[in-house]
């Protein structure tokens, strides 16, 4: 599992949370997890997805406010559109 944000962080418990969820659901699947600070979403996880040769990649989506659907475009939309893997979206409320 990667974590990639745009900002300088720390794991928070909403994001340890997410983790725990995502080991639950995929459990008899091996998974690292990784942190990565300071990059554009879109740009890290498709530079992640190649430098680790990835076939697949699963993304855990989280609830918008109406605020963020009006200034802020969908990172899941903005990844998908730079990826050349599969992508399987995650619904954070159905983990």
């Amino acid at each position: 599992a990667v974590h990639i944000t745009n900002k300088s962080t720390n794991l928070s418990p909403d994001l340890l949370a997410n983790k725990l969820a995502l080991e639950m659901t995929l459990k008899p699947i091996k998974m690292d997890f990784y942190l990565i600070n300071d990059v554009p979403v879109e740009v890290g996880t498709r530079v992640f997805s190649e430098s680790r040769k990835l076939g697949m990649l699963c993304i855990i989506n989280k609830k918008r406010s109406f605020f963020e659907k009006l200034f802020n475009r969908s990172n899941s939309k903005s990844i998908s559109s730079h990826l050349n893997v599969p992508l399987i979206i995650f619904n954070h409320e159905s983990l």
